[in-house]
């Protein structure tokens, strides 16, 4: 099962081809989305890279965690939830399963940051 990898604080210029490669050694990158962050004082990218499963998800975050690239410290881990990928960066569209849901209802099943307000009606808030 795929495992979706973030990669934050990558260089504003870095492409998708510089990610698979940065990724190769730890195993095959299936997919690749880069996003651009502005909130800093220098725009950086975040990339949303999905791999084969755990065990090259692992290693590339082992490898890859403050690893400088380009004069910055890369910060590398899995997504939120489970780590597999399931759509998005950690449940976006398309994203199924408890996660998922959890993303958007929030944990306890009321919708994200108001009480006994959607799915689940907010029981054990």
């Amino acid at each position: 099962m795929a495992w979706l990898v973030i990669i934050e604080n990558l260089g504003s210029t870095v492409s998708e081809a510089e990610v698979r490669a940065l990724l190769a050694p730890h195993g095959e990158v299936e997919s690749v989305h880069l996003r651009r962050e502005e909130s800093g004082a220098e725009p950086t990218q975040i990339a949303s890279v999905q791999v084969q499963c755990s065990k090259q998800g692992c290693a590339a975050i082992t490898a890859l965690d403050g690893r400088e690239q380009a004069g910055r410290p890369l910060k590398v881990k899995v997504a939120k939830g489970d780590g597999r990928a399931q759509g998005g960066l950690g449940g976006g569209p398309g994203a199924t399963g408890r996660s998922a849901r959890a993303s958007v209802y929030g944990g306890k099943g009321g919708a994200a940051g108001h009480k006994g307000i959607g799915k689940g009606g907010g029981r054990g808030l």
